[in-house]
């Protein structure tokens, strides 16, 4: 109860099933997915133009570009953390592999974006260390009382002034994808978060960045915070 399915399971959903709440909220995520993402979306502008019959799924699969594979990550990353005002040019992930951590990088985390591909992978097991640096835009805060708007900033450990899924506003997050299995959905887990540490690396795969908040407030984001990742002790 109240996990979503994966994309195969909504494709394969027979004629008729969108009655049922499950299946129809299922099948709205699917089709948003496709009708927004960027790397879907004019494959699927495409698609819809014609008659849309039992034969669409065989139709979706041959359209020039489509990767199946990329496309049940995508609707997993969605799902898992779908929230209001999801803006999916600014979710959209990079899932290149990376390349390993063979001495320090620096990383620069894009205050108006999600889950950003720090262009690094681990291995299950590694440790890590980080220091993050300087200072990115997260909005802006109105006056009650003057109506004055004041920018909001952060740094990597965040603003406590306001808080999003269990963390302060704009801090620092280091995560990792995790394929799921014995009933758990594919998800991005967060391995590290703040201004500096060590973490262990639970999987094999690139490292993830960004800054703490709601999907849909990605655009007032200004600026970008540097993080400074060397191997770990």
């Amino acid at each position: 109860v109240g996990r979503a399915p994966s994309l195969a399971s909504v494709l394969a959903l027979p004629a008729g099933r969108h009655g049922e709440i499950a299946d129809y909220a299922a099948s709205w995520a699917a089709v948003t997915l496709f009708a927004q993402h960027p790397a879907y979306a004019a494959v699927f502008t495409t698609l819809e133009q014609g008659v849309l019959g039992p034969d669409l799924n065989l139709r979706l699969e041959a359209m020039p570009g489509w990767d199946r594979a990329r496309a049940e990550q995508d609707f997993d990353a969605f799902t898992s953390e779908i929230d209001y005002g999801w803006d999916f040019s600014r979710m959209a992930i990079d899932w290149s592999p990376g390349q390993p951590l063979a001495g320090e990088c620096v990383v620069a985390v894009n205050a108006a974006r999600g889950w950003q591909n720090s262009g690094l992978r681990s291995a299950a097991g590694e440790r890590i260390a980080f220091v993050a640096t300087g200072r990115a835009g997260v909005g802006t805060i109105t006056d009650t009382k003057t109506g004055a708007v004041t920018p909001l900033e952060t740094e990597a450990n965040g603003i406590s002034l306001e808080w999003y899924r269990g963390r302060p506003l704009g801090r620092l997050l280091v995560g990792q994808w995790l394929a799921g299995g014995a009933g758990e959905r594919p998800r991005f887990a967060v391995v590290a978060d703040g201004a500096g540490g060590e973490f262990t690396a639970p999987a094999n795969g690139p490292l993830f960045v960004r800054l703490n908040g709601p999907p849909g407030r990605l655009a007032v984001g200004d600026g970008a915070i540097s993080v400074r990742f060397r191997p770990g002790q």
